[in-house]
């Protein structure tokens, strides 16, 4: 198995072991669509005898997988067929040898083997091209939960075209560290508003030009670009950027700014800002 990964060893996971429970309190599997939401890993696999070396990288509670097919993996992990991946089983999960199923999973320790958390299991998949389409599909939705939330914390949201960039120097002068996000000012021409409106139509985005680890997810604009940006201006970046004479809003994070073939669902989202 090859991980490329910036960081090796302990990824600590938020979400847990998903449970649900029925009227009379007995336990009751979540649906394939809930778990493949929140996985970054799924895959069908066997359970296999654990060697004496695979057995020492094993947490209490857990089994050993053969991976027989890869139905979905973050983008920085690479798992392939036939890997041996180690899964801690969801608290009362019991599974026998030879069992086949497929595991929606967090990461928890990248090393010699990989280990992860099951958030649950099915069973094997009788259809497997109808079961990739229904991952992919929980991903989108899981996606655009995730724009929706950005979304709905955002004061604007527009689509339009950048004229130029310049690098923002504030008079008063902070103390430098290896973190530094090294700001840049973005003017836009807004050629719609799809959430809320400016005073005009022309926008300053603010936005970090470090390639440190910290900003490396950051968007990085440059002059004739053209997309769509959904910002907000921080409470605590207000005072930093006081000197301008006009609003300036910040784009910070990968989901701040979508392609302009993105409009459609973009402005979906921004109609519908519940969740169905």
């Amino acid at each position: 198995m090859r991980i490329h990964s910036l960081m090796v060893g302990l990824f600590a996971v938020v979400l847990g072991p998903i449970s649900l429970k029925t009227s009379w309190g007995q336990p009751v599997p979540p649906s394939p669509h809930i778990l493949a939401k929140q996985a970054a890993f799924i895959f069908e696999g066997v359970i296999e005898p654990r060697s004496k070396e695979v057995a020492a990288s094993m947490p209490p509670g857990s089994v050993v997988t053969r991976v027989v097919n890869v139905l979905y993996v973050k983008p920085a992990v690479s798992v392939r067929r036939g890997d041996l991946v180690i899964v801690q089983l969801a608290k009362q999960s019991v599974m026998p040898l030879r069992t086949r199923a497929v595991f929606y999973a967090n990461g928890w320790i990248y090393g010699k083997y990989l280990v992860v958390r099951e958030l649950g299991h099915t069973p094997q998949s009788t259809s497997p091209d109808q079961l990739q389409k229904e991952i992919t599909s929980a991903k989108v939705e899981a996606e655009n939960d995730r724009i929706r939330e950005r979304i709905n914390a955002a004061e604007i949201v527009i689509s339009g075209k950048v004229d130029s960039v310049r690098r923002f120097e504030p008079k008063e002068r902070r103390p430098i560290s290896e973190h530094d996000p090294d700001w840049r000012i973005a003017q836009v021409s807004v050629n719609q508003f799809l959430k809320g409106q400016a005073g005009s139509n022309v926008v300053l985005v603010a936005f970090p030009n470090s390639r440190d680890v910290m900003w490396a997810d950051s968007p990085k604009f440059v002059a004739e670009e053209e997309g769509i940006w959904i910002l907000a201006r921080p409470k605590n970046l207000e005072r930093f950027f006081a000197e301008v004479n006009q609003p300036v809003y910040t784009a910070i994070t990968a989901r701040d700014f979508r392609a302009l073939k993105e409009t459609e669902r973009i402005t979906t989202l921004v109609k519908n800002p519940q969740k169905n």
